[in-house]
């Protein structure tokens, strides 16, 4: 080979070197886009996790809410009853003694 097809070469082999460097600073660039996106979706999981936790508690503190009206009605009934009842055999024992 003469100089000249060396010298060609040569800048062939600068210009693909420069080329690769641009592409691997591009690629370093999409890479920390990508970390950080790993790590603002970990940060999201975290928070649903916690906000699930929260929906959760919400839902049991609701329905022990709404079975509190029940409990009470149920209570009222049987104290209606215990009273009937209670009313019932006060009479019969009155009217037998």
């Amino acid at each position: 080979m003469d100089n000249e097809k060396l010298v060609m070469k040569l800048q062939e082999t600068a210009d693909k070197a420069n080329s690769n460097e641009e592409r691997i600073e591009k690629l370093e660039d999409e890479i920390e886009v990508l970390h950080q996106l790993a790590t603002s979706v970990a940060v999201m999981a975290e928070q649903m996790k916690n906000l699930n936790n929260n929906v959760k508690t919400l839902t049991n503190e609701v329905e022990a809410i709404k079975g509190k009206p029940a409990k009470r009605y149920d209570t009222f009934v049987t104290a209606i009853i215990t009273a009937v009842i209670s009313a019932i055999i006060g009479f019969v024992f009155g009217g037998l003694f």
